[in-house]
C-alpha cells in the first residue's frame, strides 16, 4: 500500500477532484475538522480512484478547488476523492490560513473491483456517521433517474429547514409509510431503484402545495405530526381528496393553533382541532 502525497500527484500532472454529487461540504464538520488537524495532524490517508473510473461508473466529477464541472475528456487528468473530502478541505484552509504548510496524504482504494458508488456507500456510510441528507444526496447520486429521490433531495435541501425535511417525514410524505429509510437509501447506492419503496410523488407534492397555502411553514411541515395526521385520515377514509378537502379548509386559526402542537398526542389534538373548526 503506497501512500501518496498531494505534490506527488501534482507533480504526475494530476488535479484532484469530488465525485459531483457527494456530501456537501457542512461548515460545522469542516470546522471540527479544521481543529483536529491543527492539533494533531492528519491522522489516516485520503481514499481516491481515478477520474476514468467515476466516469466509466457513470458519475461525473467537479474540480476541488474551483467546484467546476469536469468534461469527461479531462477525467484523465484528476484523481477523486471517495472518502475524506471535508478533511481535503479542512487542510486546504488551514495552509490558506497560516505560512506553515501541511501537505495532504492519500491512498488509492484498496479494492479497485468495487465501483464507485459501492465504494462511496460502504467507505462514507461506515466510516463517518452520515445524516439523513447525506443518504438522500448519496442514493440520488447513484440513481438521477428515480422521482422519488429528486424529490426527496428538494425537501432535504430546503433552505426553509435549518436541517432539510428528515428522511422520516420524507418517507411520510411520498410513501404514506416508514419504508424510506436509511438503509433502503444506503442499499439503493449499490442494488439501484429495485430496493425503493412505491411512492406518489404527486400526492406528496399537493399535500405540501395545499399545506403551505393554508398558512403552513416548510418548518413545521417537515415535522411529522400533521403528514402522520394525512396518513391516519388517509386509512380511515380511503380517499385522499377527502383529506385534501379537510386540509384545504382549515382557517388561521386552526393554522397557528396546530403549529404549536408536538408530542405524543399530536394526532389526537390535530384532529380534534380540524374536526371541530
Amino acid at each position: 500500500m503506497k501512500i501518496h502525497t498531494l505534490l506527488e500527484i501534482l507533480n504526475e500532472g494530476k488535479k484532484v477532484a469530488f465525485v459531483n454529487g457527494n456530501r456537501a461540504i457542512d461548515s460545522k464538520n469542516l470546522k471540527k475538522k479544521m481543529l483536529s488537524i491543527k492539533e494533531n495532524g492528519q491522522l489516516s490517508p485520503l481514499v481516491i480512484v481515478s477520474g476514468t473510473k467515476v466516469i466509466n461508473d457513470n458519475l461525473s466529477l467537479i474540480d476541488a478547488i474551483t467546484e467546476l464541472d469536469i468534461p469527461s475528456s479531462e477525467a484523465n487528468k484528476y484523481v477523486a476523492i471517495v472518502e475524506g473530502q471535508h478533511r481535503f478541505s479542512a487542510i486546504r484552509k488551514l495552509n490558506e490560513e497560516n505560512s506553515e504548510k501541511i501537505d495532504i496524504f492519500f491512498i488509492y482504494a484498496l479494492n479497485q473491483k468495487l465501483s464507485t458508488q459501492k465504494l462511496l456507500s460502504e467507505m462514507n456510510s461506515q466510516s463517518i456517521n452520515w445524516d439523513g441528507q447525506d443518504y438522500i444526496r448519496g442514493a440520488y447520486l447513484c440513481n438521477s433517474t428515480s422521482e422519488l429521490l429528486e424529490f426527496a433531495k428538494e425537501l432535504t435541501d430546503n433552505k426553509n429547514v435549518p436541517s432539510g425535511y428528515p428522511i422520516s417525514t420524507i418517507s411520510k410524505i411520498t410513501t404514506f409509510s416508514d419504508k424510506l429509510t436509511k438503509t433502503t437509501l444506503a442499499k439503493s447506492m449499490d442494488e439501484g431503484l429495485e430496493v425503493l419503496p412505491s411512492a406518489d410523488i404527486e400526492r406528496g407534492r399537493k399535500y405540501l402545495s395545499i399545506g403551505r397555502s393554508v398558512g403552513f411553514t416548510d418548518k413545521y411541515l417537515a415535522k411529522r405530526y400533521l403528514i402522520e395526521w394525512a396518513n391516519d385520515e388517509f386509512t380511515k377514509l380511503g380517499e385522499i381528496n377527502l383529506v385534501f378537502n379537510k386540509l384545504q379548509s382549515l382557517n388561521k386559526k386552526a393554522v397557528d393553533e396546530i403549529s404549536k402542537i408536538k408530542g405524543e398526542n399530536s394526532l389526537v389534538e390535530i384532529r380534534n382541532i380540524i374536526d371541530n373548526q
